[in-house]
């Protein structure tokens, strides 16, 4: 199954997000051995050295119910991190790393993860859904693009979930 989507623009802050929040495309594959997610932004995604402290890359999985499972890279002060959640949010850390090649960031994982001793079921999920956020250096300003994360439309995934063909 293949899903791709351009972002969409939910601003949080008054200047324009930053080219790294900024999606561009992103693109969930799953096969029968895996799963692969990758965003691919406006602009170059964090890296050592970059001067970026802070960005979410954040894929929710599952089936349009407020109770979903989700992808998480997560690069903080200067650190790359890959979290996996199930239903109910029960999980955490993965070993995966993220590849980063100029404007794209991606993580290929088992469809079975194990995460802080729960092991979390990739390959049932239906619906997909994605959003970039995070902070200026300055730590003021918060940005995001693509789904919602607060307010009524975040609590109802069926109004902004796709389902994978």
């Amino acid at each position: 199954m293949r899903f791709t989507a351009a972002g969409g623009t939910i601003t949080k802050s008054s200047s324009p997000p930053p080219s790294y929040l900024r999606i561009k495309s992103a693109e969930l594959t799953r096969n029968s051995n895996s799963v692969t997610v990758s965003y691919t932004m406006a602009g170059d995604v964090p890296r050592v050295g970059s001067g970026i402290y802070d960005a979410n890359y954040y894929t929710w999985v599952g089936d349009q119910s407020a109770d979903e499972g989700a992808i998480e890279l997560l690069y903080l002060d200067g650190k790359w991190f890959v979290t996996v959640y199930g239903k109910g949010f029960t999980g955490g850390d993965v070993a995966a790393q993220p590849v980063v090649r100029g404007n794209t960031v991606s993580v290929r994982l088992p469809l079975r993860v194990s995460a802080d001793g729960e092991e979390i079921d990739l390959s049932t999920f239906t619906h997909v859904g994605w959003s970039a956020s995070g902070k200026d250096p300055s730590g003021f300003g918060l940005w995001m693009d693509g789904c919602p994360v607060d307010g009524d439309r975040a609590m109802d995934p069926g109004s902004w979930e796709v389902r994978l063909r």
